[in-house]
């Protein structure tokens, strides 16, 4: 027999029945596994040599599950000692035959998913929306509109001349933004969500009657700086391509049914807001003191909304919004 031919018996792992086979040692490394129907080749480094105590053959581990007994005299033992020593191989041995090594492998392929998910998605939103023309994203903001109005809002109730103050601000803030910016106002009113700001796609800013009448003038220019920054970085166009790709993603992992998915997709998205609203702060910083505006009321505005709407015990992790003492030390206000 060849020095590089090993005969042995092969046990496929669900049944009892011996195939006759020989072991063939290839050129390239690999192990041919071959007898009768059966042929199989693996690399040497994927396999596994048992040694048996007392006379009992050598057996030959196979992927799979599959095992060789093996008849031989020390060539095959040797012919692994000289193998290089190879890590990884071992790991996913440990892994296949050991509860632990399950579970870390477990933990591993969910590191390396949620990797992919904290940074790819972001970076194929990202491509998405600069591919996506401006009037495709206004139609996007105004079909979003629409649907606010259906559901959560009603025509402003504010006198003529509170709205055109209004206005007047954003008229500001247009004249400092940058030339591809387009900002529209619309005002609205609200008892779903009280006093607020929100920015649409498409450079759309929905002010609420409940917040006009809470905020002094340059508490209302700071919100709306801040809104405005939203638009200058088209987060609510990539909010939304996030959101459907991570629908997409859970989906394909089993569905909206998962408590612990499903919290996990909302820490995601928090975490993508939260990234979204410190980016609208600096923004929105920069904007008033361009205007010879101080930022201050940007973050006493914040104060009032929080003793408004109540405090909350809630750990920052947990909030699609950072607080109001992590916001004025992120963006630089004063």
């Amino acid at each position: 027999m060849r020095v590089d031919e090993f005969e042995g018996l092969y046990f496929d792992g669900r049944s009892s029945r011996a195939v006759p086979v020989v072991v063939v040692l290839l050129p390239n490394g690999q192990l041919l596994l071959r007898g009768g129907e059966l042929e199989q080749r693996q690399p040497l480094a994927l396999l596994r040599l048992e040694q048996p105590p007392g006379r009992a053959r050598p057996r030959l581990h196979w992927p799979g599950g599959g095992l060789v007994e093996v008849n031989d005299d020390g060539r095959l033992a040797a012919l692994f000692a000289r193998r290089p020593a190879t890590v990884l191989p071992r790991l996913l041995h440990w892994a296949e035959t050991h509860r632990a090594g399950a579970l870390g492998a477990l933990l591993l392929a969910g590191g390396t998913i949620a990797g992919a998910v904290l940074g790819g998605l972001p970076l194929l939103a990202s491509l998405v929306g600069a591919l996506l023309p401006p009037a495709a994203e206004r139609q996007l903001g105004e079909a979003s509109l629409a649907g606010l109005d259906q559901e959560a809002f009603v025509p402003s109730r504010l006198a003529e001349a509170q709205q055109q103050r209004v206005h007047k601000l954003v008229a500001n803030i247009q004249a400092i933004a940058p030339e591809h910016l387009r900002l529209r106002l619309e005002l609205r009113d609200s008892a779903t969500i009280g006093a607020n700001a929100l920015c649409l796609p498409g450079g759309i800013l929905v002010v609420t009657d409940a917040l006009v009448k809470l905020a002094t003038e340059d508490e209302l220019l700071a919100v709306l700086a801040h809104e405005a920054g939203h638009a200058q970085h088209r987060h609510p166009l990539q909010m939304l391509l996030r959101s459907h790709a991570l629908a997409l993603a859970s989906g394909l992992m089993g569905g909206q049914d998962n408590p612990i998915q499903g919290l996990a997709q909302n820490l995601l998205q928090n975490s993508y807001s939260r990234t979204f609203e410190h980016q609208a702060d600096r923004e929105a910083v920069a904007m008033l003191r361009r205007l010879n505006r101080s930022p201050a009321p940007f973050f006493s505005i914040l104060t009032k909304l929080e003793e408004h709407e109540g405090t909350t015990q809630l750990p920052s992790l947990l909030l699609t919004h950072p607080s109001r003492r992590e916001r004025q030390a992120r963006a630089g206000g004063s």
